[in-house]
């Protein structure tokens, strides 16, 4: 189980990066206005944790074998299925 949370943690630590880096980029890109650029910063945080949120909501929905984590996995997860 440690290691299904560990590759589920990877695959949403490595979303959050690029959401990150996204955001700092614009951010720096408005720079020249600091109260903009930390509006901006802000807004887009919030809009990222939205989406997270919406993300976590839709989970249980969505099949487990399309998800990135399982991906991580590889075919050698030790894992049964009780049927």
């Amino acid at each position: 189980m440690d290691r299904i949370r560990r590759c589920a943690r990877a695959s949403i630590l490595k979303a959050l990066a690029f959401a990150s880096f996204g955001i700092g980029t614009v951010m720096m890109g408005l720079g020249f206005d600091l109260a903009l650029a930390l509006e901006a910063g802000g807004c887009l945080t919030a809009l990222a944790a939205c989406v997270l949120a919406l993300k976590g909501l839709h989970a249980p929905r969505q099949p487990y074998r399309s998800a990135e984590a399982w991906l991580l996995l590889g075919r050698r997860h030790g894992l049964r299925l009780i049927a």
